[in-house]
């Protein structure tokens, strides 16, 4: 979840995440300003496209910080995975007990 809305996290959708929160990197270095949905080019204003298909207008400074948001959240559990390899033993319901990854309720 960002902002309100969720995103898909798959092996693809990282990869163009991070990408295009490179790219609104630049744009900021190079003075796209909050509220310009037109700073990587074009004729038309940039949009994310969220998990209910909803298109997400993103001016630079979103979009960057989409990108840190999904460092964050990927962060969050290579450090779980971290302790779980430290367990021992290592618990066998790992995959399937929700309680050792982030966001367990």
């Amino acid at each position: 979840d960002f902002m309100g809305k969720t995103y898909d996290f798959d092996d693809t959708s990282k990869s163009r995440i991070a990408g295009m929160a490179t790219l609104a990197g630049f744009a900021i270095f190079q003075g796209a300003q909050p509220g310009d949905y037109y700073w990587p080019g074009g004729a038309d204003p940039f949009v994310w496209i969220a998990s209910d298909n909803s298109f997400v207008p993103m001016d630079a400074q979103t979009c960057f910080l989409l990108g840190q948001a999904a460092a964050a959240h990927e962060r969050s559990f290579i450090f779980a995975a971290r302790v779980l390899k430290d367990m021992v033993p290592i618990p066998e319901d790992f995959t399937t007990n929700n309680a050792y990854w982030p966001g367990a309720m």
